[in-house]
């Protein structure tokens, strides 16, 4: 299934191309992932103010070395989830198969996914 990607704190759009995804090192953690930049989101670059670090929702811990960068929503500004700039040896081994290209992560209580759903006569999936 292909899912529509919403901000869950302000409603932005960020991507109609999100796939359930799960950390790779720990399966039970629910993510979406999409293989193109979101529109309506960039890679955090700069520090953020103190009271957009702390949330009412926890995010995942790192459960391995590979490089990454947050995702801040253009709209509000919040986390919604990161970019895999580097991957590390441990996810890139042939133990833990292919990631599809899906470098870009959002954790599944920062976003509202809506199923995309195929429309008659129109392109899509």
């Amino acid at each position: 299934k292909v899912y529509i990607l919403d901000c869950s704190a302000c409603g932005a759009f960020l991507t109609n191309r999100g796939m359930r995804a799960v950390l790779l090192l720990r399966p039970d953690v629910p993510l979406y992932s999409t293989d193109a930049l979101p529109v309506s989101c960039s890679a955090w670059a700069a520090p953020i103010e103190p009271e957009k670090a702390t949330s009412n929702t926890t995010l995942p811990r790192k459960t391995c070395l590979c490089l990454t960068q947050s995702l801040l929503c253009h709209g509000c500004g919040t986390i919604v989830g990161y970019m895999i700039v580097s991957p590390c040896a441990q996810c890139t081994s042939s133990l833990h198969g292919a990631t599809n290209h899906h470098r870009f992560v959002f954790h599944s209580n920062r976003v509202k996914a809506t199923e995309r759903l195929y429309v008659h006569n129109e392109p899509g999936i």
